[in-house]
């Protein structure tokens, strides 16, 4: 690819970033102050994902579809609350994290989707290999994840049931990633949670449900990985995405014969 066009894509990916901004300040520009921070944290978010989330696939699908939408809807009841534009202007700064955070800028690959250099394969037994890169990661957004559900927790009702909603969802989540052990019991024990989830949801406890996800999503995180000993940074079992070992295939001889009566003239 020449260095023209990729210039022309870098410069395409710019107008996609400016687009959202031009947005925010468009339609929220009667609160530009409010609109702007929530966009901008909106756009940190979506640009870590993409360029610091993404080394571990497990903390990269956590922190994607699911906990987006709990930090949506959490915005939501804040603006509710509160009167300020927090969704919008959030969505739209993550739209433009996104792109900033999946695409080069500089160099002569400016305008390409990004790609790390040494990016982590399958050991020999299947499993995705460790490390304090992963586990820094995962722990991270564990963190975040239990602080936004604790934050929810105090916002708005900081009652019992509220914080059992957390602690069980935590639990829940370790739970999920610890205790199947075959494919029916994994399928069954990752339907159950969703289901729960919007069972609250449509019995009205939306902050119930937001604080129960939240949990949910950070158990994920903290018991789906080990945390001490030589194998600090791994994936656990059962759900480690764990493949089938690679074997090498022997070739078949082409000229079996051949390979035969070259033996027999080698032992004479």
């Amino acid at each position: 690819m020449s260095a023209t066009k990729w210039n022309v894509e870098r410069n395409l990916r710019a107008g996609m970033v400016l687009l959202p901004a031009g947005m925010c300040v468009l339609y929220f520009g009667q609160a530009l102050a409010e609109a702007l921070a929530f966009f901008l944290l909106g756009a940190i978010y979506g640009a870590l994902l993409y360029r610091v989330v993404n080394l571990s696939q497990r903390a990269f699908m956590v922190m994607g579809a699911p906990a987006f939408l709990l930090i949506l809807g959490s915005l939501i009841l804040l603006q509710q609350d509160v009167g300020i534009p927090a969704a919008g202007p959030w969505i739209l700064g993550f739209i433009a994290g996104g792109i900033m955070g999946g695409y080069v800028w500089l160099g002569p690959r400016a305008g390409a989707e990004f790609r790390r250099k040494n990016p982590r394969r399958r050991n020999a037994e299947g499993s995705y290999p460790g490390g304090w890169q992963p586990a820094a990661v995962n722990a991270v957004s564990a963190l975040l994840l239990l602080g936004l559900g604790t934050a929810l927790f105090l916002l708005a009702s900081p009652t019992i049931g509220v914080g059992a909603c957390l602690v069980g969802g935590v639990l829940a989540g370790c739970a999920l990633m610890r205790w199947p052990k075959t494919p029916e019991q994994r399928f069954l024990a990752s339907l159950a949670l969703p289901v729960l989830f919007l069972v609250l949801l449509l019995a009205g406890q939306t902050v119930f449900g937001l604080v129960f996800g939240f949990g949910v999503s950070a158990g994920v995180l903290i018991g789906g990985r080990f945390w001490t000993g030589p194998r600090f940074g791994e994936p656990r079992p059962p759900m480690s995405g764990q493949g089938p070992r690679r074997q090498k295939k022997r070739r078949p001889n082409p000229r079996p014969e051949a390979a035969k009566k070259a033996g027999k003239t080698a032992a004479r």
